[in-house]
């Protein structure tokens, strides 16, 4: 069963190295990773998985009218031009966005969504080092270095929310290589699928995904350059799958 909280299992950093507090290893995934995975017997996923929750979601207080309201409303413009949408309905649309309930929604749709991210990440991490790998390393365990790793993007989260309070809309800002490609008023498929994969492949998304393989190879054993060519490809592979979804359901050629 794929559960946060399946029983401990001992590691071989566990008898090596003491046990860091939370903020001791939170600090160590940024400075020193090799050193961030002791003690991991005990569950210890809920303390990065509420720091970004909250960090996802006070981002979002904080540019909810400032840059997520202009964005979407923009994405309602083009759909009036397009003839997809009548123009009436932008205002009611924008009115219904500014209620509490829109507030809400907008909450806890980023705190879903990163739930959902994770447990996805974690298994990613638990089908390559486990089953292709064929190391012994149980879901709870990707779950811990899925969700201690993630803290590595509370950085990219804060640079994004800079740039799109001076920018005053979320769209076009872009952390990875996507920022090479042209903002387009009606962007094609391709372009969509393009940007979404460059920014998954970013540079802060390789950092993340570089101290997951540390994780991982410190708590199962595996061979650091195996877990790396694993969840490397896979982690293309689903960001592959991800960028064709966005271009499949955006308007246009």
């Amino acid at each position: 069963m794929l559960s946060p909280d399946a029983p401990p299992t001992a590691s071989p950093v566990a008898a090596s190295e003491p046990m860091p507090s939370l903020i001791e290893r939170a600090v160590a995934i940024f400075a020193r990773p090799t050193r961030a995975w002791a003690g991991l017997e005990r569950p210890r996923w809920w303390f990065p998985l509420a720091v970004m929750i909250v960090v996802q979601i006070a981002s979002t207080v904080v540019l909810y009218e400032r840059a997520v309201i202009p964005m979407i409303r923009t994405g309602w413009e083009q759909a009036v031009e397009a003839g997809q949408m009548p123009a009436e309905r932008v205002d009611e649309l924008t009115a219904m966005m500014t209620q509490p309930l829109g507030w809400t929604f907008s909450i806890l749709q980023q705190a879903v969504t990163w739930v959902i991210m994770s447990l996805v990440g974690a298994l990613m991490v638990w089908f390559g080092v486990g089953f292709v790998l064929g190391h012994p390393m149980k879901y709870r365990q990707a779950f811990e270095v899925n969700a201690w790793s993630s803290l590595i993007m509370l950085p990219a989260i804060v640079l994004t929310g800079v740039i799109a309070w001076s920018k005053g809309t979320l769209r076009g800002v872009h952390l990875g290589f996507a920022a090479l490609l042209p903002e387009t008023e009606t962007p094609t498929k391709l372009l969509t699928g393009s940007k979404v994969f460059l920014d998954g492949v970013g540079p802060f998304a390789v950092w993340c995904i570089a101290v997951t393989v540390i994780g991982a190879s410190a708590l199962t054993g595996a061979p650091r350059r195996s877990v790396a060519w694993v969840v490397g490809a896979l982690y293309v592979g689903l960001m592959l799958f991800i960028a064709a979804l966005a271009g499949m359901f955006t308007p246009g050629s």
